[in-house]
């Protein structure tokens, strides 16, 4: 059973309103969660640095997690979501691709000027983007 770090505080505790078994829990150590009811922790990093984590919000539309940290700043996890779906089956694999919700909005961008290719000349590879729908 993994616990929480030892030798350090946490700071803030938040329950998901969908699946009251899945907890998150800002720590002196970084961000952890539990979808055991807090009996097993695992530390969430991607991309998130080991910093004290002194505040946690859901935002209940989207699924996101807000995070606020001492002195870095603070920290969003898009659609948590998934998160509700983890197993110790799902954990013992090497790698699983979750569904995707629907984006809200999409701007088409020109990189580096109007042709897409800019300075980098002809050698440089582009393609069309597929039409939305």
């Amino acid at each position: 059973m993994a616990a929480l770090p030892s030798g350090g505080s946490v700071y803030s505790i938040a329950e998901d309103h969908v699946n009251p078994e899945l907890l998150f829990a800002g720590t002196e150590f970084g961000l952890f969660y539990s979808n055991t009811g807090g009996e097993k922790w695992i530390q969430l990093k991607a991309g998130l640095p080991t910093i004290a984590i002194r505040d946690i919000d859901i935002q209940r539309r989207e699924n996101d997690l807000v995070l606020a940290s001492f002195g870095r700043g603070f920290y969003v996890l898009d659609d948590y979501s998934p998160l509700r779906e983890v197993s110790e089956e799902l954990l013992s694999k090497d790698a699983c691709i979750f569904p995707l919700r629907k984006a809200w909005m999409y701007i088409e961008k020109t990189p580096v000027g109007g042709d897409g290719k800019g300075f980098q000349g002809s050698s440089w590879y582009t393609a069309e983007n597929p039409l939305l729908g």
